[in-house]
This record gives C-alpha cells, structure tokens and sequence, in this order.
C-alpha cells in the first residue's frame, strides 16, 4: 500500500503567511473621528454622511456604489491577493490599494447623485452664500474630500 505525503509547493509558505495577515489586517473606508466640518458645533462628516444615507429624505451613495462595483472591488482583491503570495505587496498594501478603489468609488457615487432634489429653502440658503448649486450633496464638497481610507494592522478584534 502507498503512502501520499503532502508537500507544499513554492507557494506555499507565503501564501499560509499572507492567510495569516490577512487575519489581522483590515481596510476602513469611510470617515472617520478627525472629519469634522468646520461649523460651530463641529459636526462629523460621518454623522452627516448616514443621514443622507439612511435618513427620512435619504440620498443613498454607499449602497449603491458597493451594488456597482463589488465584482470589481473583489478582482481587484483578487489581483492584489496573487500579488501577496507572490511576495511583490503586503498584505497591508494590497488592502490599502482595495480602500482606495473604495474611497473613489464613494466619492463617485455621491457626485451622481441627483434625488431627491433639493427643497426650495435649500437652494435659496445656498444662493444666499454666493453657491448657486443645485445638486444634492454638493454644497461645500466637503463629504466627498473628506471620504479616505485606512488600514489597521494588528489585532482586529
């Protein structure tokens, strides 16, 4: 009776290394605590972001730009990963490149919205400050500067 012995291939060890990074690297995308617009109560990006998100007139842009580009994000994933076991990036630097891909996308994302459109008062509050803009999410561009990504090695739990 034969005995199989498994050997790893040249792949191997990196790719068992790359695993075990991937552990505990993860990518953020989004805004974080330092995002802050500069008003008197120095209202967080974030906060603002997620009503338009998710609040009564809700002007989603992260739901859909992960349904538009999920396949790609994942590819790009993909790509990076084949570039790990090969030893060309880290871990950290592959996720790093997949948060902004991300990043970009977001940004896309809030510039094509266009509804709900803005309400009366809004667009004359903007004319007031000299920004006759009339597109949703645009007013000072701040959400879509601010939008980044990081990536936090170590523990992630």
């Amino acid at each position: 009776m034969a005995t199989m012995r498994r050997v790893p291939g040249p792949a191997g060890g990196a790719f068992t290394k790359a695993l075990a990074d991937l552990d505990k690297t993860n990518v953020k995308v989004g805004w974080f605590s330092t995002s802050k617009y500069n008003d008197k109560n120095q209202t967080p990006v974030a906060y603002v972001a997620a009503i338009n998100e998710l609040g009564p007139n809700a002007r989603p842009f992260m739901g859909p730009a992960a349904d538009a580009n999920e396949a790609a994000w994942a590819d790009h994933m993909l790509k990076a990963s084949r570039q790990i076991v090969k030893g060309n990036i880290t871990v950290a630097q592959g996720l790093e490149g997949l948060g902004l891909v991300v990043a970009a996308d977001i940004r896309k994302a809030i510039d094509d919205v266009n509804s709900p459109p803005l309400a009366d008062r809004t667009i004359a509050a903007r004319k007031a400050r000299g920004n006759d803009s009339v597109k949703p999410l645009q007013d000072l561009g701040y959400m879509i500067a601010t939008v980044t990504s990081l990536v936090e090695e170590g523990n992630t739990e």
